[in-house]
C-alpha cells in the first residue's frame, strides 16, 4: 500500500496510513508527525479519522 501511495501521491506520497481511529506515521519524528496532522485537517480528513462511534 505505502509503496503504491509513494506512486500515486495519496497520503503525502506514502507518508501515512490511516483507517478509522488509527494513523500509522513512516518516521516518528514531531516534524513528520505535525506534517502527517496539518495534511489529515486541510484534507478534512482528521476528523473523519478519529470520530466517535
Amino acid at each position: 500500500m505505502r509503496q503504491k501511495n509513494s506512486q500515486t501521491g495519496e497520503c503525502l506520497k506514502g507518508k501515512y496510513f490511516w483507517t478509522r481511529n488509527m494513523v500509522l506515521v513512516d518516521t516518528i519524528s514531531r516534524e513528520s508527525i505535525h506534517q502527517v496532522i496539518n495534511h489529515l485537517i486541510e484534507a478534512d480528513e482528521f476528523f473523519q479519522i478519529f470520530k466517535l462511534q
